[in-house]
C-alpha cells in the first residue's frame, strides 16, 4: 500500500518538471528572437555597406556564404558531443561564443578603419567566427531537444516556439527600423530628463552616425543572445553519461549510421541542390529593395520583418499540425512551391509598385515556415531515432552538406553579380538589373530540384497531398468564418442573457435552485 500511495508523487513531480523545462525552452526564445531582429536584415545590411562592402557586388555573396563555411565545425561539435557525451557543455560552450562574438563586431568601427580591406576582412571574420560558434553547439542542441521535445507534439511546440519568438522579433525589427531611418535622414531625437526632480521631458537631438546605431544594435543583441543560451541552465541532458560502462564511440560508428541510410540520404541530395539557390540571393534581395528600388530602412524592416513574422505567426501552427497528422514530405510538396517563385516575386517589384513586397514577404514567412519546420522535424525523427551514437551526427552531415551548398551559393550568384554587374534591360516597364539575372537563375535550379528530387524523397506514413491541402482549406475557412461571426456571437450571447431573453431566469424562479 505505501507503495501504491507513494508512487504518483514522483511521477507528478517529473512531469511537472518537463513542463517547467519546456516553458524555459519556449521563453528563451523571446529573447533569441529579438538577438535575430537586431544582428540581421536592415542593421546588418548597412553596417556591411558602411564597413566597405557597398562598392564589392562580390563579397555579398561571400558574406552570405560565410556561416556556411563556418558550418564544417559541426563535425566537431558533434565528434565532441558523441564522444564524451556532454551535448548540454557542447552547447553552451558554441552558443556563448556565438552571441558574445557580437561585441567584437559591435566594437569594430573603433578599431579599424572603416572602408579599409582590413575593415572588409574583419567584418567577414567575425561574422565566421560567431557562425562557427553556432555550428559548434548545433548539433548536439538538436539531439538534446530529440530527447527533451514529446514526439507526439513536436510540430505544434515549435510551430508555438516560432509564434511567441514572433512577439519580441517583429517590434524589435521596426523599432531598429525607425532608429535607422532617423539618424541616416539627421531626425533622431529622443526623450531626455529635464532635471532630477521633475518629470517633464523634452526632446533632445543625438548625433549619431549609422556605424555608431548598428554597433549599439549588436551590443544590445549580444546581451539579449546570452539571456536566451542562459535560459537552457536548467534543462537537464537525460543521456547516459560516460561513467555507465559503455566504451566511447568510434569515429565510424558516430558518422556511419547517417551515411548508411537511404532514406537521409535522398533527404540529403533534396535539400543540398534546393540550398544552392536560396541564401546566396538572401543579401541581393535587400540590397534590391533598399538600393534597388528605393524602399527605406523603416519599410523594409517591416516588410521583410514585419510581414515575415506576420506570414510565420499565421502559418507556423497549421504547419505543425499538418507535419503531425500528415507526414512530413506531404507538407514538403505543399511547402516548397512557393518558394520556387518566391525570386520571381521580387524582382517584380518596381518603385511605383513596392507596397506589394508586403504581400510577398508575408506569402514567403508563411510557406518558408513550413519548409523550417518540416527540414527540422526530419533532423529531430533521424536524431532521435537513436539514444546511443550518431544521434547528433545526423545534424552534422546535414550541416556539412548545407555548408557546401551554401558555399556554393554565395560564390555562384556573388561570380554572377560580378559577371552581370554593368548589365540592364527594359521589360514592359520593369527596368532589369543584374538583380534579375541573380533571381532567374535561382528560380530555374529550385523548380528542377523540385521536379526531379523531391519524388525520391521518402517518409513513412506519409498522408495525400490533397487531403492535406482539404485539412488547410476546412482550417482557413473556419478560422475566417469564426473572425467574421464573431460580434454576431457575442451580441447574440449578451441578447440571451438579458432580462426577458430566451435564457434568462423566468420572473419567479429561485436562482439558488
Amino acid at each position: 500500500m505505501a507503495r501504491m500511495t507513494s508512487s504518483p508523487t514522483p511521477t507528478f513531480e517529473r512531469r511537472e518538471a518537463s513542463r517547467s523545462h519546456l516553458r524555459s525552452i519556449l521563453v528563451a526564445w523571446l529573447f533569441g528572437a529579438a538577438w535575430a531582429a537586431l544582428v540581421s536584415g536592415a542593421p546588418m545590411i548597412r553596417f556591411s555597406e558602411e564597413m566597405g562592402l557597398k562598392s564589392h557586388p562580390f563579397a555579398w555573396g561571400l558574406l552570405a556564404a560565410m556561416p556556411y563555411i563556418a558550418t564544417v565545425f559541426q563535425f566537431l561539435g558533434s565528434y565532441l558531443a558523441e564522444r564524451g557525451l556532454r551535448r548540454k557543455a557542447t552547447f553552451f560552450i558554441g552558443l556563448l561564443i556565438q552571441r558574445l562574438t557580437w561585441l567584437a563586431i559591435a566594437a569594430l568601427p573603433w578599431l579599424i578603419a572603416p572602408r579599409s580591406t582590413a575593415a572588409i576582412l574583419s567584418v567577414l571574420g567575425l561574422v565566421g567566427l560567431q557562425a562557427a560558434g553556432a555550428a559548434f553547439g548545433t548539433p548536439a542542441w538538436t539531439s538534446w531537444m530529440a530527447s527533451v521535445i514529446p514526439t507526439r507534439v513536436r510540430g505544434r511546440y515549435f510551430g508555438l516556439r516560432t509564434q511567441l519568438g514572433m512577439m519580441t522579433l517583429i517590434p524589435t525589427a521596426l523599432v531598429a527600423g525607425v532608429l535607422l531611418n532617423s539618424v541616416r535622414t539627421g531626425m533622431l531625437r529622443l526623450p531626455w530628463p529635464h532635471g532630477l526632480t521633475h518629470w517633464t521631458w523634452w526632446s533632445h537631438p543625438v548625433h549619431w552616425t549609422t556605424l555608431g546605431l548598428c554597433s549599439a544594435f549588436f551590443a544590445i543583441a549580444s546581451i539579449l543572445g546570452v539571456l536566451d543560451v542562459l535560459m537552457f541552465w536548467r534543462v537537464p541532458d537525460q543521456r547516459r553519461s560516460p561513467g555507465d560502462g559503455h566504451r566511447p564511440p568510434t569515429l565510424r560508428e558516430i558518422f556511419g549510421p547517417p551515411l548508411r541510410n537511404v532514406q537521409f540520404r535522398r533527404f540529403l541530395t533534396y535539400y543540398f541542390t534546393f540550398t544552392i539557390a536560396v541564401p546566396g540571393i538572401g543579401y541581393y534581395v535587400w540590397l534590391y529593395v533598399l538600393n534597388g528600388i528605393g524602399v527605406g530602412d523603416v519599410w523594409a524592416q517591416a516588410m521583410f520583418m514585419g510581414g515575415g513574422g506576420l506570414g510565420a505567426i499565421v502559418a507556423c501552427g497549421m504547419w505543425g499540425k499538418l507535419i503531425d497528422r500528415f507526414g512530413r514530405k506531404t507538407v514538403w510538396r505543399i511547402a516548397y512551391v512557393l518558394p520556387i517563385v518566391l525570386p520571381l516575386l521580387y524582382g517584380g517589384l518596381s518603385p511605383r509598385w513596392w507596397a506589394l513586397g508586403f504581400a510577398v514577404t508575408i506569402l514567403d514567412g508563411a510557406f518558408w515556415n513550413g519548409v523550417e519546420q518540416t527540414n527540422f522535424n526530419n533532423l529531430l525523427h533521424f536524431s532521435g531515432g537513436q539514444n546511443g551514437a550518431g544521434s547528433s551526427s545526423y545534424q552534422a552531415i546535414f550541416a556539412l552538406a548545407l555548408a557546401l551548398a551554401g558555399t556554393l551559393s554565395g560564390l555562384l550568384f556573388g561570380g554572377i553579380a560580378r559577371l552581370v554587374e554593368n548589365w540592364h534591360a527594359d521589360l514592359g516597364g520593369l527596368h532589369l538589373t543584374y538583380f534579375h539575372a541573380i533571381f532567374a537563375a535561382a528560380v530555374v535550379i529550385r523548380l528542377l530540384t523540385y521536379l526531379f528530387l523531391l519524388p525520391r524523397v521518402q517518409d513513412d506514413g506519409v498522408q495525400p497531398v490533397r487531403a492535406a491541402v482539404q485539412y488547410m482549406l476546412s482550417g482557413a475557412y473556419n478560422r475566417v468564418w469564426g473572425m467574421l461571426t464573431f460580434p454576431w456571437r457575442v451580441i447574440s450571447a449578451a441578447g440571451a442573457r438579458r432580462p426577458g431573453g430566451p435564457d434568462a431566469d423566468p420572473p419567479d424562479a429561485d436562482p439558488q435552485a
